[in-house]
């Protein structure tokens, strides 16, 4: 089963996580979400549980960049989705993403997460 919350930590604190077998936490390019990400990591660890990352948003600039700056904090990156007009486009128009729209990036995730 996979949980979505709220961006932020406090989930970590009501119990939220106790019982995942691992926190998948998705970065966008903003040094705000590093900085939450090392948090993440923290928090985890205090629970014995694993914490990956999924970047969000990337470009040929910032995908390099994150996974770096990540690396350096003992995160390891899963996968990547690239920034997409569309979605930004559905985004800020409050109208549903297009059918398939990245479903071969999702399907390689979830594939990656089978335990």
């Amino acid at each position: 089963m996979l949980v979505d919350t709220e961006a932020g930590v406090e989930h970590f604190g009501r119990g939220v996580v106790e019982g995942v077998d691992l926190v998948v936490m998705v970065v966008d390019p903003s040094h705000e979400a590093v900085l939450l990400a090392e948090r993440a990591k923290a928090l985890a660890a205090q629970l014995s549980k694993d914490l990956i990352a999924i970047l969000n948003k990337v470009d040929a600039a910032t995908e390099p960049f994150l996974r770096r700056e990540l690396s350096e904090r003992g995160i390891p990156v899963l996968g990547a989705f690239g920034f997409s007009p569309e979605i930004m486009e559905a985004n800020l128009t409050g109208n549903p993403l297009p059918a398939g729209n990245c479903q071969e990036q999702v399907d390689e995730l979830l594939a990656s997460l089978s335990f």
